[in-house]
């Protein structure tokens, strides 16, 4: 049905997942279906398999429950990267212990939601999932590859002559001096400065993607991505161990 557009995936919001599919198929049977991409860097993947066959073929921890059925099909989502960790935070968050499922369905259904394209309804099982799911916040993907905040950051980093000017300052008047201007600029930000319409514009469109992350986690892939591009030029940069973290 997928393979033939009978059927589709959807996210919450309705709209088409076209990321990559791929299956393991015997005798034209597809036994397992991947949905997405297992590769470093996606954030989440849909594998769709015969666990009744699993379980008897390798006399699987279930396989006296999977005698009992004539089909066992199994929906399993990975979630890794910003996913993941905004999972964490939303889990540790549940009012109890006794709402996870509930959660969990909510996920999948958030990322994974099947409709039968002639019928335009869900599939009885996804249907199954939204009956049977809580309300949860969305998770956001956000690439910093393509956020201009990122640019303004490594452009900080390499580019803009900031750290040069902290260098003269210290080596002038010592670290303390370094320590006065970083105070005096916060200052100047804070009490002075004031955005102008480009910059209002940019929150308006970007603000809500990137409120829901958490700023240090995604400050880190920023770095980690500057560290990765610039690790030709500065092999030593490159190695995670060897940069001091910032407390």
């Amino acid at each position: 049905n997928l393979k033939s557009e009978k059927f589709e995936i959807i996210n919450y919001k309705g709209n088409r997942n076209h990321t990559k599919m791929s299956a393991l198929e015997i005798d034209t049977e597809a036994k397992t279906i991947t949905i997405g991409s297992r590769k470093k860097g996606s954030n989440s993947f849909l594998k769709i398999y015969d666990k009744l066959t699993e379980q008897l073929e390798n006399i699987g921890r279930y396989a006296q429950l999977a005698q009992q059925f004539q089909s066992w099909v199994r929906f399993e989502v990975t979630f890794r990267g910003q996913y993941a960790k905004q999972l964490t935070k939303l889990i540790l968050s549940l009012p109890s212990r006794d709402m996870l499922q509930q959660f969990i369905a909510n996920k999948i259904i958030e990322k994974y939601c099947l409709i039968d394209t002639e019928m335009r309804q869900l599939t009885e099982y996804s249907e199954a999932l939204i009956k049977f799911s809580t309300v949860a916040p969305p998770l956001v993907a956000t690439s910093p590859r393509n956020n201009q905040l990122m640019q303004s950051i490594h452009y900080t980093l390499k580019g803009s002559g900031f750290f040069p000017m902290l260098e003269k300052v210290k080596q002038i008047w010592g670290i303390p001096a370094v320590t006065i201007l970083l105070k005096r600029l916060l200052f100047e930000y804070e009490y002075n400065y004031n955005p102008n319409e480009d910059v209002n514009i940019w929150l308006k469109k970007n603000a809500p993607e990137l409120q829901v992350l958490e700023f240090e986690t995604y400050l880190d892939s920023i770095i980690e991505i500057f560290y990765i591009k610039n690790a030709p030029s500065s092999p030593k940069s490159a190695k995670k161990s060897g940069r001091k973290n910032a407390e």
